[in-house]
This record gives structure tokens, sequence and C-alpha cells, in this order.
């Protein structure tokens, strides 16, 4: 009877916990539950997650102290939205508002890059990257938008259109390098679509920025030509080529 009891409560824990998955995100599931320790204060808790941006968005002091009240505060309000009595529909759309509330005030408090680099980090979280699977053009892109956002001090603004234009052009040339076009064609598609790009850029960057975006390819162009070209591996000779070396020496 006891052992019956308990394949009863397994059986609804696990399809209480499917209905659950299907319902939430990773993102809210995240929220909800990555808080369950008991051992530690909603403070120590805010501490250690803000702590843990210092290392991975560089963090002013100032940013401190502002990102941990923040934290502590939403950390708060995702407790007691655990212990209500709520309904589970319920709960779903508070936790949907918390992220967004979340988004709202670190967009507030971090510069650009530190955004752009904190969604990635999310999205990372969301979906580990396998070691040796090649670069997505979404990859590309986006690390291509955080250095020019650096480089070319971009506004938020400026963020989006920026990334589009890269994006689209990553994927066209991604296209053509896994095409069965001859290999002068697709340099011919490379450098077309860096003028392309050029042109499209030119027209969200100001003037400023234009010219600090062409000197930048300028020096990465500089860093590319002064990188040795790896000559070819000298074939080994086997002993079971002994005929060819003599067809050769005659």
């Amino acid at each position: 009877m006891r052992l019956f009891k308990k394949n009863v409560i397994c059986s609804i824990i696990y399809n209480l916990t499917l209905k659950f998955m299907k319902k939430f995100d990773f993102l809210m599931i995240c929220l909800l539950f990555s808080f369950t320790s008991y051992s530690q204060t909603n403070e120590d808790l805010a501490k250690a997650e803000t702590k843990k941006m210092i290392s991975e968005l560089k963090l002013t002091g100032s940013q401190y102290e502002d990102l941990y009240n923040a934290n502590l505060s939403l950390l708060i309000q995702s407790n007691d939205l655990k212990k209500s009595k709520d309904s589970e529909d319920a709960k779903a759309a508070t936790l949907l508002k918390l992220e967004e509330k979340r988004k709202l005030i670190y967009k507030d408090l971090l510069t650009t890059e530190q955004y752009l680099n904190y969604e990635k980090n999310i999205e990372l979280a969301a979906n580990p990257i396998i070691k040796n699977t090649p670069e997505t053009a979404e990859d590309i892109a986006s690390k291509e938008t955080a250095i020019l956002t650096t480089e070319l001090k971009l506004n938020r603004e400026q963020v989006s259109p920026v990334y589009t234009i890269i994006l689209g052009m990553t994927q066209k040339n991604l296209t053509a390098q896994n095409s069965e076009i001859t290999t002068e064609e697709k340099e011919f598609t490379l450098i077309r679509s860096q003028e392309a790009k050029k042109t499209m850029l030119k027209e969200v960057l100001n003037s400023e920025q234009f010219s600090a975006y062409e000197k930048f390819l300028a020096d990465q162009a500089k860093i590319k030509a002064e990188q040795p070209i790896p000559l070819p591996k000298e074939k080994k000779i086997t002993a079971a080529e002994p005929a060819q070396i003599e067809e050769i020496n005659n």
C-alpha cells in the first residue's frame, strides 16, 4: 500500500513538472527557482548575483550599489510571488512583468555595451554553445556589433539598426562561402558586401563615427596583412612510396 501511494505521488509530481515546464520559458523558470536556498537571506543572494555581474559586465562602484538594490527588490518580489496563493497562470503573468521590469532597470543602469553582454550571457545560459559548433550569422553579428558599440560609441538608438545591417551582410557572406561558386566569385561577393555594408552604416552613423569606422577597417586590414601566411606542410615520404621516388628521379 505504501509503495502504491509513493508511486502515485511520484506520478503527480512528474505530471505537474511537465505542466509547469510548458507554461514557463527558460528565463521565467530561472527567475522563479534560482533563489530557493533557505540557508541564505535575500540580501546574501542579491549580493551574490550582483557580484557575479561585476566580473561579467565590469560594473563601476555606483552601478554595483544601484544594481544590488534593484536585484534585492526583484528577488523579494519573486519570493513573495512563490509564497502567494495565486494561480499558476497568474504567477506566470506576474513573472513576465517582473522580467520586463528587470530589463528596463538594467537598460537604465548599464551602458549599451554592458547591456548587450548581459543579454548575450542570458542567451548563452538558455542555449549553451556546444564546442566545435560553427558560429551562426547571429553570433558573428552580435560580436561585431559589440565591438563597434565600443569603438564608435554607438548610442542605444543606433545599436539595433547596426546589428540588423551587419546580420544581413553576414548571412549573405555565409551563403556565398557555402555555395559552389568559384573562389574568385566568393571574394568578389565579400568585397561587394563590405561596400554595401559601409554605405548602409553611413546612413546610421554620424560623420565622426563613420570616420572612426573607416579607420577601424583600415587597422583591421593592416593587422590581417601583417599576419604570417601559413606554409603548406611538407609531405613525409613513407616506405610505401619507393617506386614513386624512383620514377621521379628518372
